[in-house]
């Protein structure tokens, strides 16, 4: 690893952010672990945010326009210059001072492998997701890791390309998906809960709701098998997942639904 680059570039994109990207970029310099640069990209917004001024020499703050979100991405990767890239949304933040030293020392633990992926805190469900140390088809199959948790290579992430602008929602399920299945990258966990996850982006929004599901059987077509697909498609469908959903997001019974997010 070369020492005179920062370890860790965490990308943050918006548009129109308001209060959200002061508080994300505030959690990202408040980390105990210096070796670190931000790069925010901001879509030309019009509430102010294309004034943004911090004196931090760390942060790296460019306004221009983009196609999408992943667009967003893609141009902040392109000013990125540390090893492992992580996307810190507006909102989002990293729930204590020590996540990028602890990840840190377990890469380095562990020789360096091409992801890391760290647990996280969903605000709006008020529910913890403790990611398993072990991803497999199946469970990449039924849910992806949230690029929030993710810390992977840029020299890898370059190598891909970026992310595919042909999906709207999911192309950092796509990444995630190629990475761990098509090549075969080499991954570890950090049991730490690291990121706050604000749960309000695109993804969420009913109104996508055809949208994610021709992302998700485009998805699936690609890097499962026919096999894979039958088999994982009975087993979910038999777990009832529209309702388990729905139980997610009901109030009344938060106890179902911290066991529901794990």
């Amino acid at each position: 690893m070369d020492s005179q680059l920062p370890f860790f570039s965490i990308v943050t994109v918006c548009l129109n952010p308001g209060k959200d990207l002061p508080k994300t970029v505030e959690s990202i310099l408040a980390q105990d672990y210096r070796h670190f640069e931000s790069v925010i990209k901001d879509g030309l917004s019009q509430d102010g945010t294309k004034d943004f001024d911090c004196s931090d020499p760390r942060v790296t703050f460019v306004s221009r326009p983009d196609g999408s979100i992943y667009d967003a991405m893609n141009q902040a990767l392109d000013l990125c210059s540390g090893h492992y890239v992580n996307f810190l949304n507006t909102g989002d933040t990293f729930r204590v001072r020590n996540v990028l030293s602890e990840v840190a020392d377990l890469l380095e633990e562990h020789a360096y492998p091409d992801m890391v992926y760290v647990d996280r805190y969903n605000e709006k469900l008020d529910a913890v997701t403790h990611y398993p140390p072990s991803l497999s088809p199946w469970y990449l199959f039924r849910k992806p890791v949230c690029h929030q948790a993710l810390f992977v290579k840029r020299s890898i992430l370059l190598s891909m390309g970026g992310f595919d602008t042909t999906f709207r929602i999911f192309a950092d399920y796509d990444v995630l998906l190629k990475l761990l299945l098509a090549k075969k990258a080499s991954y570890i966990h950090c049991p730490v809960v690291g990121v706050n996850y604000k749960d309000d982006g695109v993804s969420s929004e009913p109104r996508n709701r055809r949208q994610k599901l021709n992302e998700l059987r485009r998805l699936r077509k690609a890097y499962f098998t026919r096999t894979q697909r039958v088999l994982y498609g009975i087993i979910w469908r038999s777990t009832l997942p529209g309702i388990r959903i729905q139980l997610v997001y009901q109030d009344r019974i938060r106890w179902l639904r911290k066991l529901l997010c794990r």
